[in-house]
């Protein structure tokens, strides 16, 4: 047994080598100017096209969060590494936002619908949820003008799995919240379990959208903590190792790119962490509920928060050219023969709030219950 043990160890710091190795030439890989995306299922990598001018040193990742239900996106976020300047941000998007796609009329029913699709083929659980995030990521490029690199899934073993890997999660709770098991934790700064994590994710009584994102807000930004207290060079590859199962995900283990991107990570200070949700607004027709995105000040926002491109975004009526980066160029994100969604869809607001992650470490964001 003791052998075994001494095999075991000697071969982690062996992968633990080749993985420092690795990152030390991709320090210069990723410094060059040009930005590379990963868009194969394979992983493979490549330079984006001259014709993408996209702002170079930006990495955006896509996050979907599943609920009980697999197939069941409850909620999305786009988080964006600059490898340039040391920051990160968060925009929350719903689940329901409206995309007038044929029969599937939000982002949530088309993440179902593929999921569902490559699940009848008999593929695995991975294979459904990363096929469903590629095909809402196509959505977030053509309608929304955020070019996504990488996808990941979350769903409720992941989410329970790492949280109790990293030793819980410290959050300020808004609120006094029961759990499904009948445990009760007061309001302020709880430490929470994998179990405990899932459920206040998933509680039904959130007053509104914003309170439902603020709520993950806490846990990204309290997991985010933990990990920078925990984590250093000598155990983050260990670290990758055990908590990369649960998640499904196509950011690519080759040459230690996960690594590097999780060693990226852990040196963003809380202030230079910044989180904020898309400019929509609720509506209720026919069809079912939905979040429509406000054009010019989703538009704005879009410009300001991700600079994803060197120039910014122009709208349609701006465009001079033929272009695939309009900004919903082809007015899938309204229906024209519904007056409120169209109304909704051409009104303008003032920017949403940005918060840094020392916000939420302090509990300045507003969450409340119905």
């Amino acid at each position: 047994m003791r052998n075994l043990v001494k095999i075991i160890a000697l071969l982690l710091v062996i992968a633990m080598a080749f993985t420092f190795v690795s990152c030390a030439k991709m320090n210069e890989f990723f410094g060059s100017d040009k930005p590379i995306t990963d868009k194969s299922p394979s992983g493979s990598v490549g330079t984006i096209e001259d014709i993408d001018p996209r702002s170079p040193g930006l990495y955006n990742f896509l996050l979907i969060r599943e609920g009980a239900k697999a197939g069941d996106m409850i909620t999305m976020s786009v988080a964006q590494m600059s490898m340039r300047d040391g920051t990160l941000s968060i925009l929350h998007i719903p689940e329901n936002l409206f995309v007038n796609d044929g029969d599937t009329k939000s982002l949530g029913a088309i993440y179902e619908k593929e999921y569902s699709r490559v699940y009848a083929l008999g593929m695995s659980v991975q294979e459904c949820e990363l096929s469903g995030a590629r095909v809402v990521g196509d959505c977030l490029e053509r309608d929304l003008a955020i070019p996504i690199d990488y996808h990941a899934v979350i769903n409720e073993y992941a989410l329970k799995s790492y949280v109790d890997l990293i030793g819980g999660v410290e959050i300020n709770l808004p609120f006094e919240f029961t759990t499904n098991a009948g445990n009760t934790y007061k309001a302020g700064a709880r430490t929470l379990d994998g179990d405990a994590t899932f459920d206040f994710l998933n509680y039904d009584m959130f007053e509104d959208t914003a309170s439902k994102f603020g709520a993950v807000s806490e846990v990204l930004a309290g997991i985010h903590k933990k990990i920078r207290a925990t984590l250093s060079s000598n155990n983050i590859s260990i670290h990758m190792v055990q908590a990369k199962p649960f998640f499904s995900t196509d950011v690519p283990t080759k040459d230690g790119y996960d690594i590097f991107f999780l060693r990226k990570l852990v040196a963003i200070e809380p202030t230079s962490w910044k989180v904020s949700v898309l400019c929509t607004y609720p509506v209720s027709v026919s069809y079912g509920d939905f979040e429509v995105v406000r054009y010019a000040t989703a538009l704005e926002q879009i410009n300001t928060f991700f600079n994803s491109y060197v120039d910014p975004i122009k709208s349609a009526s701006e465009q001079t050219v033929e272009t695939d980066k309009i900004f919903d160029g082809e007015s899938r994100m309204t229906d024209e023969s519904q007056a409120i969604l169209n109304n909704i869809y051409k009104s303008q607001t003032s920017l949403p709030i940005v918060n840094t992650a020392e916000d939420v470490y302090l509990g300045k964001l507003v969450i409340s219950q119905k």
